[in-house]
C-alpha cells in the first residue's frame, strides 16, 4: 500500500478498495501522539550545550551506540546488530542501508565532517521512519544521498527527519523521498549550499494519508526535479504524462482516505523546478504549498515540455498554494496551472515583487471549475502572462458540471496585477482596471490596479 503497490498505474489510489480500507484503518489505530513525543525527546540531543563534545568521544562501541574515527569509514548498517546509533567525527564516509524496524525501532546517524556517500539499494533509509524513529544529521561537507524507495527523510508510519547543515549536496530517490510522508512526518531541511534534489513519485515534500512532509531549504541555487518515469493512467493526447505528486504536494488516496500535507520551502538563491503531473498543490481532502522567499526563480515542465496540474493547483476537495515572495520569476507549464482549481478545489499563485513571466500554453493562470476557487495575484513589477486563450483562464471561470450552481455558487477566477509596470496580457481583455469575465458558471475577473 505504502511504496510498492503505488508505482505508474494506481498512484492516485489503491488496486483493492476493500483490502485498501482495512490497511488504512489498521494504519488508524497507531498511537502516532507517542511517536512524535518520541521525536521531540530525541531532538534535545542536538540543542544541548554539549552536542559539539561527541565529535571528541573516542572511536568504540558504548552500549548501542557505535563511534567512528577520523578515517574514511564503511558501515554496512544492516550488520550492525544492536547498534541504534552512530556518531562520525571525521572522514569521507560510506553508510550503507540504515532501516528501522521491530529490531531497530529508533535509528540516529550524526556525521560532523567530510564528503560522505549515503547507499540504500533496496531503500527505507538515510532518515526514514518505518515504523520508528530514524533521525539523521550531517554537519558538513559535499555529501551524495543515493537511496531507492522511501529514502531521505521518508515517514511511512513512523518519523523520518534528515538535516543537513552545509556542503553542496545532491540528493537521489525513486518513490517517496526528500521530505514524504504517509501516517507521520516526513522532514528534509539543507540550510545551506547549492544543493540538487531528483526524485521520481511523491516527494520533496509530500504528504500521503495522515502524513505532514516538509523540504526546507534555505539558501543556494538549488535544483529540484521530480517525475520522468511513471506513466500517468490519464493518456489523453498528447500522451506526455508521467506522474510527479511531488514539490509541495498532498493526496489522499482516492475514494479511500484524505490526504496529508506537503510542503516545500526554499530561501534565497536562484533555483530552478522541474516537475511533470501533479505537485505544487493537493489533490483529494489534501493540502500542498510552496513558498521561495528570494531570487531569480524558473518553475517549468520537465518531460517533453508538457506539464498538467501543477505549480498551485487544487483538484477533489483540495488546497494547493504557492507564494514567491522576490526575484524575476518564469513559471512555464501546460494546462490546469498556475492558480488552477478542479472540482471544489481551492488554488492560489501569489508573487510579491518581480518582472515575472507567466506561460501556460492551454489554461490557468486564474481559472476555477467545477466549482472551485482560482487565483493568480502579482504584486510589483513588469509582468506577461501568455499563452491562454480568452476561455480558459487569466480570471476566466471555466466548466460548471459536476455540482447544482444553486449549492455551491458556481466558479470564483480571478487574476490580479498590482503595482507598477508595463504588463502584458495574451487574453487582451485590459480595457478598464476591472475587467468582468463573468459567466453563467461563475465569477470571473481581470483586474489591474496601479
Amino acid at each position: 500500500m505504502l511504496v510498492r503497490e503505488t508505482g505508474d498505474i494506481i498512484a492516485h489510489s489503491l488496486s483493492d478498495k476493500q483490502t485498501g480500507l482495512a490497511l488504512c484503518s489498521m494504519a488508524d489505530r497507531v498511537k502516532m501522539d507517542e511517536m512524535f513525543s518520541g521525536a521531540l525527546v530525541l531532538s534535545q540531543i542536538f540543542q544541548s550545550n554539549d552536542f559539539d563534545k561527541l565529535k571528541k568521544l573516542k572511536p568504540g562501541k558504548y552500549g548501542k551506540i557505535l563511534v567512528g574515527t577520523n578515517k574514511n569509514d564503511t558501515y554496512n548498517i544492516e550488520n550492525l546488530k544492536g547498534i541504534s546509533c552512530i556518531i562520525e567525527p571525521g572522514g569521507n564516509d560510506t553508510y550503507i542501508s540504515g532501516k528501522t524496524g521491530p529490531d531497530r525501532p529508533v535509528f540516529i546517524i550524526i556525521d560532523f565532517e567530510g564528503n560522505d556517500h549515503y547507499i540504500s539499494s533496496d531503500g527505507f533509509a538515510q532518515g526514514t521512519g518505518f515504523f520508528g524513529i530514524s533521525i539523521l544529521y550531517d554537519e558538513n561537507g559535499n555529501d551524495l544521498y543515493d537511496g531507492k524507495d522511501a529514502c531521505q527523510a521518508v515517514a511511512l508510519i513512523g518519523i523520518g527527519i534528515l538535516i543537513d547543515n552545509s556542503g553542496n549536496d545532491t540528493y537521489i530517490a525513486d518513490r517517496r523521498g526528500q521530505g514524504s510522508a504517509v501516517c507521520g512526518a516526513g522532514i528534509l531541511i539543507d540550510k545551506k549550499g547549492d544543493d540538487r534534489y531528483f526524485v521520481n513519485l511523491f516527494g520533496q515534500g509530500y504528504g500521503g494519508m495522515q502524513g505532514i512532509g516538509i523540504l526546507e531549504d534555505a539558501d543556494g541555487n538549488d535544483h529540484y526535479k521530480a517525475g520522468g518515469k511513471y506513466d500517468e493512467p490519464y493518456q489523453e493526447p498528447p500522451h506526455y504524462y508521467k506522474h510527479a505528486w511531488s514539490q509541495g504536494c498532498g493526496s489522499g488516496f482516492r475514494g479511500i482516505s484524505n490526504g496529508g500535507f506537503g510542503m516545500i520551502l526554499d530561501g534565497a538563491g536562484d533555483d530552478l523546478y522541474e516537475a511533470d503531473y501533479f505537485f505544487t498543490g493537493g489533490y483529494w481532502f489534501a493540502a500542498g504549498l510552496s513558498r521561495d522567499f528570494g531570487g531569480n526563480d524558473t518553475r517549468r515542465p520537465l518531460t517533453n515540455d508538457f506539464s498538467r496540474y501543477g505549480f498551485g493547483y487544487a483538484c477533489h476537495y483540495a488546497i494547493g498554494l504557492l507564494f514567491d515572495d522576490t526575484g524575476n520569476d518564469t513559471y512555464i507549464g501546460t494546462l490546469g496551472i498556475q492558480g488552477f482549481g478542479w472540482d471544489i478545489g481551492t488554488a492560489a499563485v501569489v508573487d510579491f515583487a518581480g518582472n515575472d513571466t507567466y506561460t501556460a500554453t492551454i489554461s490557468g493562470q486564474g481559472f476555477a471549475c467545477q466549482g472551485s476557487w482560482a487565483m493568480l495575484i502579482d504584486g510589483d513589477g513588469t509582468d506577461i502572462y501568455t499563452g491562454v486563450n480568452k476561455s480558459r483562464g487569466q480570471g476566466m471561470p471555466g466548466p460548471l458540471e459536476y455540482h447544482p450552481k444553486n449549492l455551491i455558487g458556481g466558479n470564483f477566477s480571478f487574476l490580479i496585477d498590482f503595482g507598477k509596470g508595463n504588463d502584458e496580457f495574451s487574453s487582451q481583455t485590459i480595457q478598464n482596471p476591472i475587467n468582468n469575465k463573468s459567466t453563467e458558471n461563475g465569477a470571473g475577473y481581470l483586474i489591474k490596479i496601479e
